[in-house]
């Protein structure tokens, strides 16, 4: 079993400040690191070559 832990989060401002500081937070997590490595293997099945699917 991982061990997780959970930053609370206090933010004034509007909805758009709070989601810029909370996107800023998760791009140092290591969850995010994981989901760009994930994200690279999986975009490798989309490629399409544009003459052969005409």
């Amino acid at each position: 079993m991982k061990k997780v832990l959970l930053d609370v989060l206090q933010a004034r401002g509007s909805y758009y400040e709070v989601g810029l500081q909370l996107g800023r937070e998760l791009r140092e997590s290591p969850l995010y690191s994981h989901h760009l490595k994930r994200r690279k293997r999986s975009l490798h099945q989309y490629k399409v070559d544009v003459g052969e699917a005409e």
